[in-house]
């Protein structure tokens, strides 16, 4: 099915801060989130029932992307820093050699108890480890356990979507709920430092991307 649009489908989840919610208005939201996602395939989600504003993750954000480089290299994945055992929860640097790679993230996983074993020789990365965070002269304990929290919240939230999709199909709400039993949904926060472009690019009138492209398959 192809659907042409001009801007995404705005989603209203204000339903779902309600204490109890009617099932008529939640039948309401899971056939539109039905309607949107089989044919746009995206939408902008408002009003959910995540108590952070943008401008409080914003800042979150900042306060780890401002640490100074040492001290993100100290808590980079192991890919990036040999001396460290973090194979995927962390910091990963700017990919300053490739145009197309000019962000720099950290990976949170959930605040629970997490395997600390290493990753076998068939796996890259242990998707299960603990995460790592900043010296707590870097880093306030609060901001640890807001961004721990953020986790928590948007794994609820995903856990209500799937709810209201498996209603929407005429099934049980709980049918898709074992996909997020024992988790390994993972947060990536994003930071993509302004660029300079040389002069030759500037002649070329060419944009430097900050982003690999997205694909779906």
């Amino acid at each position: 099915m192809t659907t042409s649009f001009a801007s995404l489908p705005i989603v209203d989840l204000s339903i779902l801060s309600q204490e109890d919610p009617s099932p008529s208005a939640l039948n309401v939201l899971s056939k539109k989130l039905y309607n949107v996602l089989s044919t746009t395939g995206f939408a902008y989600l408002v009003n959910s029932p995540v108590t952070y504003t943008h401008e409080e993750v914003f800042g979150l954000a900042s306060n780890l992307f401002n640490l100074p480089d040492h001290g993100k290299w100290r808590l980079a994945k192991k890919t990036f820093n040999p001396e460290n055992s973090n194979t995927y929860r962390g910091s990963f640097p700017p990919q300053l050699g490739h145009s197309n790679n000019l962000k720099e993230g950290f990976e949170i996983g959930s605040p629970s108890a997490q395997s600390t074993k290493p990753p076998t020789k068939s796996q890259q990365v242990n998707l299960a480890e603990p995460n790592v965070w900043p010296e707590k002269g870097h880093f306030s304990f609060a901001s640890r356990h807001h961004l721990e929290s953020l986790h928590t919240q948007l794994q609820a939230l995903s856990s209500h979507l799937l709810a209201l999709l498996a209603r929407s199909l005429d099934k049980p709400s709980d049918h898709f709920a074992h996909y997020l039993t024992n988790s390994l949904s993972t947060l990536r926060l994003l930071h993509y430092p302004p660029q300079t472009m040389s002069h030759s690019r500037e002649d070329d009138m060419e944009a430097s991307l900050c982003c690999t492209p997205h694909l779906a398959s």
